[in-house]
């Protein structure tokens, strides 16, 4: 993902989930938000025209079809750990960063496999 765009979808993607990108979020939010920006992306689908519903189900339905995806998780993890590893909540800064970090891991991911 190029940064601006990347912001721009972590941002509906906090605004979907009715969180505040001016205020902290439990770290746990963060990676759910990351996880689920992610899962909208690599299906293509925008995710300021979702419902929170609509989202959900998007995730149910890759997790089913792609059960390699699970190990998405376990990257956004991995990159929350490397840029806040003592930190209970987190800035909109903080979760860009792990956006940007967990999209790099993927890609070599990708690369490899």
């Amino acid at each position: 993902l190029i940064h601006s765009e990347a912001v721009g979808r972590l941002d509906a993607t906090y605004k979907l989930l009715e969180m505040d990108t001016e205020g902290p979020v439990s770290g746990e939010k963060a990676v759910d938000a990351v996880y689920m920006c992610l899962t909208a992306y690599s299906t293509g689908v925008n995710i300021s025209t979702l419902s929170r519903e609509t989202l959900d189900s998007t995730c149910k339905s890759v997790e089913t079809q792609f059960p390699q995806w699970a190990n998405t998780k376990a990257l956004i993890q991995e990159a929350r750990d490397q840029v806040a590893p003592a930190l209970q909540v987190l800035e909109f800064s903080d979760t860009e960063l792990i956006l940007e970090m967990a999209s790099e891991k993927m890609g070599h991911r990708v690369d490899e496999g």
